[in-house]
């Protein structure tokens, strides 16, 4: 089995201002390696792997999906949800946020 992490970014996409990238973590198990262009569903969350590589010195995949570009402010604003609620939907989907 190939025991990996799938690391998320969400970024902000405001056009004049930039807040900070929020990045998530999910643990993932697989019987074969993961790849680029794999589309995984687990517990009703799909993703798509971009990017992948192996650490040798670590021996350990680095799994990348692509950055979902997300409209949010760190104030409330009116045409924009709170970073607080993306989090909570992805952490509600079993992703994680790790120091």
């Amino acid at each position: 089995m190939y025991r990996f992490q799938v690391i998320k970014q969400v970024h902000s996409c405001f056009a004049s201002v930039s807040t900070k990238d929020v990045y998530l973590y999910r643990d993932v198990e697989l019987p074969f390696p993961p790849y680029p262009s794999l589309t995984l569903l687990v517990a009703e969350d799909t993703f798509e792997l971009k990017e992948v590589y192996f650490d040798v010195e670590r021996q350990e995949f680095k799994v990348y999906t692509e950055a979902d570009k997300e409209l949010y402010t760190l104030s409330p604003a009116p045409d924009a949800r709170g970073i607080e609620e993306i989090v909570e939907d992805y952490t509600e989907a079993g992703w994680v946020i790790r120091k």
